[in-house]
């Protein structure tokens, strides 16, 4: 009889270790993606081929940084300050910014646009008006007139449903095209790049892909912040509604057509990142199919 109570008492002291353990992970978990990851940053470097981007053109760098979300619990002036220097470091030809601007989480503490836009202003290019601002769906419900002359004010063009080319030396140019999201209009949008020239796009929901004329090389989008909460071989819990796991982060290909969905900077609703560290996308665009 004491043998037995002696086993179970051994049981009892392995169970309540191992109950411990798992709830000291799970709090730990839970601290490293609310109070950690989403504070970091890093570089995601890639070569994406442009089967109009001519043999003898040199490579571009593309910076694409999407949901900054300024006034988000992470994302104060002082962390933009940052992201723009590293944006900076990384000498682009062009920086991409894919909206949303505005916070969009429980924790926010609103930061006025013509607050912000100045930090923005110092993103520097190597092209002339190489910084290209697409809203997102924040901005459009949080002061989307006011933001649109804060980024206008420090010379950000910013593109709805509409195209602009870039210029680079010996006079060879690029397109840019931003698809807006209230309402999409992929005729007026594509009205004025020439066929057979090279033209990258930007879009804030990457479920508009199929849709994009296959005449845009290639198309950069955020919206999913990667997710949010990436568990390998799970479904993603925390994706907008609508969004596909394949449209969740990283590069799609389909019909010959390329998109790289980048996982953002900011959070959400839910202030909460897991092995999704926010990301500055670096994109050397080079020639080939």
């Amino acid at each position: 009889m004491a043998e037995k109570s002696g086993r179970i008492s051994f049981l009892i002291g392995i169970l309540s270790k191992i109950t411990l353990f798992l709830v000291l992970l799970v709090i730990g978990v839970g601290v490293w993606g609310v109070m950690y990851e989403p504070t970091q940053l890093r570089y995601t470097q890639v070569k994406m081929k442009s089967v109009r981007w001519p043999q003898h053109w040199q490579p571009i760098r593309v910076v694409v940084v999407s949901d900054l979300h300024v006034g988000s619990r992470y994302i104060d002036l002082a962390k933009l300050e940052t992201i723009v220097r590293l944006i900076n470091t990384a000498e682009p030809d062009v920086v991409l910014l894919i909206g949303s601007f505005m916070p969009g989480d429980f924790f926010r503490t609103p930061i006025s646009p013509k607050d912000f836009a100045p930090v923005l202003g110092k993103i520097e290019t190597k092209t002339k008006g190489g910084v290209l601002a697409l809203l997102g769906r924040h901005d459009a419900l949080d002061g989307g007139k006011q933001l649109l002359d804060a980024l206008k004010k420090e010379k950000i063009t910013v593109l709805s449903n509409s195209a602009v080319p870039i210029k680079l030396a010996q006079k060879k140019r690029f397109w840019v095209v931003g698809f807006g999201d209230n309402p999409l209009d992929y005729e007026k949008a594509m009205a004025k790049p020439p066929a057979g020239e090279p033209v990258f796009g930007m879009v804030h929901n990457p479920t508009h892909f199929s849709d994009i004329p296959l005449k845009v090389d290639m198309v950069f989008a955020g919206y999913t912040h990667g997710g949010l909460v990436v568990v390998p071989e799970y479904p993603l819990p925390f994706l907008p509604d609508g969004v596909p796991d394949k449209y969740a982060y990283g590069l799609v290909s389909e019909n010959e057509h390329q998109m790289f969905v980048t996982a953002g900077i900011g959070t959400d609703e839910y202030p909460i990142r897991l092995n999704n560290k926010p990301e500055i996308l670096v994109v050397t665009v080079i020639a080939g199919k």
